[in-house]
């Protein structure tokens, strides 16, 4: 893919003698992280990898990890969720007047 094709570029021009590509350790792969881009940010963080290229975004448990540089493109992704419905009703405004304390808290007052 494009990310391969950019890391032979750079090793190219660079001091670099060769590249190995490897999508992630075994032993990440059995620490069962919730995706396998974060199993591979782990490897660099445990020094199995110098370093790591791909698409993947960056999340606060994978920047605990490691370092980002600057990123070389920026997803532009929107989210679009129902706006929820305001129960304007009598009772709802009584359980939101009352929700901060429990009913022993108001018998106290």
């Amino acid at each position: 893919g494009a990310m391969i094709t950019y890391i032979e570029a750079v090793v190219a021009i660079s001091d670099a003698k060769s590249v190995r590509f490897v999508h992630r350790s075994r032993g990440s792969e059995l620490a069962k992280f919730n995706s396998i881009h974060t199993a591979s940010v782990h490897d660099i963080y445990r020094g199995l990898a110098d370093f790591g290229g791909s698409s993947f975004w960056v999340t606060a448990e994978r920047s605990q990890m490691v370092h980002y540089t600057i990123p070389l493109a920026i997803d532009k992704i929107r989210v679009w969720a129902p706006r929820p419905s305001i129960d304007a009703s009598l009772m709802a405004s009584y359980r939101l007047f009352r929700s901060p304390f429990s009913y022993g808290v108001w018998s106290l007052v």
